[in-house]
């Protein structure tokens, strides 16, 4: 994001509009996802249709991508709200990757038993498929021992056996969003930073 940043100062003179990251440069504005809302939704559906009492997070902020970040401590923050505890032993880190999120869940768990949450909520889908073929090789069962969801709504997510159950960030509407944000700016209307 970093150099992504240097690269954009070059334009502030101009309206800039980024979706996802934040430049912070003058004449920079920001579509963002509302990843609160995403998670309460999540964790709602997980404690009052499941019954969930432990969730466990497939995160990637080891790789320092703001959205990760954002995305884990969105997170931990609607589990507090939700009043549920969380152990530090279900953090997970998969790098938006599905070979090592399998990989980070193989190396605590060897059996069904071992697995102590009732469902785990991945970054992305890319890391779901990961979770899901490990458990698929471990034996345990998805949905029926524990829950998983994914976030992006990828292809992968329709295809995988069972299907993922996935956050749609609706990404045309963010784009929608950005040309009318354009528009707007062309046409010297005010719009907020950050939408």
């Amino acid at each position: 994001q970093e150099a992504f940043k240097k690269i954009m100062q070059g334009f502030k003179d101009k309206p800039i509009i980024s979706i996802a990251a934040n430049l912070g440069i003058r004449n920079s504005y920001t579509i963002k996802l509302n990843c609160n809302k995403v998670y309460e939704d999540i964790v709602s559906h997980l404690k009052n249709v499941h019954h969930c009492q432990r969730i466990a997070f497939m995160s990637a902020s080891a790789t320092g991508s703001p959205e990760a970040i954002q995305r884990e401590e969105c997170f931990l923050d609607t589990l507090k709200k939700a009043k549920i505890q969380f152990h530090a032993e279900d953090m997970f880190q998969g790098g938006f990757m599905d070979e090592k999120a399998g990989k980070a869940i193989r190396s605590v768990i060897a059996k069904p038993s071992d697995v102590k949450f009732d469902a785990i909520v991945a970054a992305n889908d890319d890391m779901a498929v990961g979770i899901i073929n490990a458990f698929n090789d471990i034996g345990v069962r998805v949905p029926e021992d524990v829950k998983v969801i994914g976030f992006d709504d990828s292809t992968k997510s329709t295809i995988m056996h069972p299907t993922i159950s996935t956050i749609n960030q609706q990404v045309t509407a963010q784009g929608v969003i950005a040309a009318e944000t354009a528009f707007k700016l062309v046409n010297k209307q005010k719009v907020p930073k950050v939408i």
